[in-house]
């Protein structure tokens, strides 16, 4: 499916909805968030990438860009009775595997598998009271050897390890973008 069919079947699924309903700003404001996640995209170092996972995809614009991109890509999200039916049936739109992930401060992350790259954007499970960035990275850099992470954290504050600051940028909110090797080097 090109970008226009995406872009309209997106569009009539949430007709459905009322007009503040999850999910549907992303429609509304299309632009805006069709070039927030290429940036984010564009951020990564893709050359070698086959497999992602999109940690929170809700409607899955991020994962669809990525498939566009010939990427085999998987997601996850949490419950549909937290997130809405906007977000299940977009990501069934693109045929998006969207498994079950909620991110509970220092709980492990089981991802059952390993990824190229994982990706997160406009977080919302770093804003729990006891989240470490520095656990919950560890814990992803078991599955993977490249994250990139937009927050939903727009303050002055970097949110990320005084140690990861060289890795992270200020743009609305705070980005990181990180290798394993760059999180476990000692300097």
């Amino acid at each position: 499916m090109n970008i226009d069919e995406y872009k309209k079947q997106l569009e009539i699924l949430t007709e459905k909805y009322p007009k503040k309903y999850r999910g549907t700003k992303y429609i509304i404001n299309w632009d805006y968030h069709w070039e927030e996640k290429k940036k984010i995209i564009d951020l990564a170092d893709l050359s070698g990438v086959k497999t992602a996972l999109d940690i929170g995809t809700g409607m899955g614009i991020l994962a669809y860009q990525l498939q566009q991109r010939g990427i085999d890509v998987e997601a996850t999200d949490i419950d549909v009775d937290t997130t809405g039916h906007l977000f299940k049936e977009a990501t069934n739109l693109i045929n998006l595997p969207v498994h079950y992930l909620k991110i509970l401060p220092k709980k492990p992350i089981d991802l059952q598998k390993k990824y190229d790259i994982v990706f997160s954007t406009r977080t919302e499970f770093d804003r729990q009271d006891g989240f470490c960035w520095e656990l919950f990275l560890n814990d992803c850099f078991k599955h993977t050897s490249q994250i990139v992470i937009k927050t939903n954290r727009g303050n002055k504050t970097n949110p990320f390890p005084q140690r990861l600051h060289r890795y992270s940028i200020k743009d609305a909110t705070w980005i990181i973008c990180l290798k394993k090797q760059e999180f476990f080097s000692e300097d």
